[in-house]
């Protein structure tokens, strides 16, 4: 109460009585501009609150959209990674059979095994290969933690198989005294040399490690192997992956909390797991003493035969989601990705989407802006994700997965537009040379060189893609389909003189391009492509270094 003792409804009463007297400002007026004010106090809140529920359900429904390609973008990702590393595992093997073969029947055991020893030195990922000739001839060289073990099985001058084996350290030199004879053996008799003969495709098999390598790596069994043969089946070569280098692989998932990753092979056997996974499959494996199984390990989800059917799966498992994906195409057996992880962290930005909704209701104005950044975080996100799904690493090229998408809409503009379309196929002459002279630094220059010719030598409706390797292809539009022949010889020309330009490749490398045309095939994708690969591949039988048409 004042000091004077009068209240406080007095003194407003007093105020009230003053204003009133004054002769520009009634109070019938002054009761008009407070109920205006209190109206646009009123219709300003309301306002902001309404703006801020819009918000909340705007940023909702884009998060819900976000959270389920969320999926599908871990899906890509991991895709990407483990197929590069079964493109490179195939690719050390058939290249190693050539190289094996061209040695020619009198190669010797020591230059089979250094031969085989320097793959291993280097090949990323590789912890054992074997190579086994037609005549009963093979050697085997195994990484192990102090260095390698070679083990090899010649003729002797009796025609009979004898075996040696010696070990090598660290650097390939080989180790005093640790050379001692093996009782031979017969690797014709082994399932891998099986497959491989019976296929004139690389072969995914099991792993095929004695019991001595296994033990003296301590390894858990797990791990993937693939076979390939050269095509007159004089030679097969077998390439084991590096079971920890496979589980280091699965452990790189896109997600911002710990997961549980397994790669199954489609019968439910275990190929590998994330690091996480192998302390699962350590205790099962201890337990049961044999191959492991998704049963054994107690894996849940979607049934592997409706996987490798070709569908993805989202399911939620006791407050955990699990996604499955089949990997593989036609021409290799699937595998299946499995996916353990909590909801929030197979779509990290969308837990922090929801808090920013929240927040919107209590301040509309700060929340609905802060939410607004938020979206567009997501979405920068999302699109690196997208971007490393799609886009090759090396040469920022479009990949393998989604070369097929690009291509096909592309083919599909043609064909309505009544305009002609050309897939072009390429690869590069002398870039086994150039690696193995200069090392695979030079040789990712001179791949990035092509990729930087090929941007440069058609427009950016174009799809220019690297599948691998040294493999590229374009599928591009012309002007008619007579130009197509003159289209593919210009890509070569444009790639023979970025190569040569760009400094870092220290040495030339030639090009031979095979094209079709869409409408000779019905515009089909896989029709057009296998044309143009036939005619690359029967024009290189021909002769290198031009471009022919299908």
């Amino acid at each position: 109460m004042p000091a004077d003792g009068a209240t406080v409804t007095d003194r407003i009463d007093l105020l009230l009585a003053r204003l009133a007297a004054r002769p520009r400002l009634s109070r019938r007026r002054l009761v008009s501009r407070s109920v205006i004010a209190i109206v646009l106090i009123v219709a300003a809140v309301g306002g902001q609150l309404l703006v801020g529920l819009g918000a909340s359900l705007v940023v909702s429904r884009i998060a819900a959209a976000a959270e389920g390609d969320t999926y599908a973008y871990v899906g890509d990702v991991m895709t990407a990674r483990i197929q590069a590393a079964r493109d490179t595992a195939v690719d050390l093997a058939e290249t190693t059979a050539s190289a094996v073969d061209l040695l020619g029947a009198s190669a010797s055991d020591r230059e089979i095994g250094l031969l085989l020893l320097e793959r291993v030195q280097h090949a990323d990922g590789v912890s054992a290969m074997a190579v086994a000739l037609a005549d009963g001839r093979s050697c085997t060289v195994v990484e192990l933690d102090d260095g390698y073990l070679v083990r090899g099985f010649f003729a002797d001058d009796d025609g009979e198989l004898r075996g040696i084996m010696v070990a090598h350290d660290r650097d390939g030199r080989e180790l005093p005294g640790t050379m001692h004879a093996e009782v031979a053996d017969d690797v014709r008799g082994r399932a891998w040399y099986a497959a491989a003969v019976a296929s004139s495709e690389a072969v995914w098999v099991e792993p095929d490690l004695s019991p001595t390598v296994t033990d003296a790596r301590g390894g858990s069994g797990d791990g993937a192997a693939v076979v390939a043969r050269t095509e007159n089946g004089r030679t097969v070569v077998l390439v084991e992956l590096d079971a920890d280098w496979m589980a280091a692989t699965l452990a790189q998932v896109p997600l911002e909390a710990p997961a549980t990753v397994f790669l199954l092979r489609d019968d439910g056997t275990v190929l590998a797991g994330s690091p996480h996974a192998r302390v699962r499959m350590r205790l099962a494996g201890a337990r049961l003493d044999r191959e492991l199984t998704a049963e054994d390990l107690g894996l849940s989800g979607l049934p592997l035969e409706a996987v490798a059917a070709g569908r993805d799966a989202v399911t939620a498992v006791d407050e955990r989601v699990v996604f499955q994906r089949a990997l593989g195409g036609a021409d290799a057996a699937p595998w299946i990705l499995w996916v353990e992880a909590r909801p929030d962290a197979l779509a990290p930005g969308i837990s922090q989407t929801t808090g920013l909704v929240l927040r919107i209701v209590a301040a509309a104005a700060v929340v609905a802006a802060a939410a607004g950044v938020a979206v567009h975080w997501l979405r920068q996100d999302m699109g690196r994700l997208s971007a490393e799904a799609r886009l090759d690493p090396l040469t920022g090229l479009t990949n393998r997965n989604a070369h097929e998408r690009a291509a096909k809409a592309l083919l599909r503009a043609a064909r309505r537009s009544g305009r002609t379309a050309v897939v072009v196929a390429m690869d590069l002459d002398g870039f086994k040379a150039l690696n193995d002279t200069y090392g695979h630094a030079a040789g990712d220059a001179a791949l990035v060189a092509t990729a930087r010719a090929l941007r440069g030598a058609v427009r950016t409706d174009d799809v220019v893609s690297r599948l691998g390797g040294d493999e590229f292809v374009c599928a591009l539009v012309i002007g008619t389909p007579g130009s197509a022949a003159a289209t593919a010889e210009r890509l070569r020309e444009a790639i023979i003189a970025g190569v040569e330009d760009d400094p870092s490749v220290p040495m030339a490398v030639g090009v031979t391009a095979g094209c079709a045309v869409a409408a000779a095939c019905g515009h089909d994708l896989a029709r057009t492509q296998e044309a143009a690969d036939q005619a690359l591949i029967a024009g290189k039988a021909r002769g290198k270094g031009r471009a022919y048409s299908a």
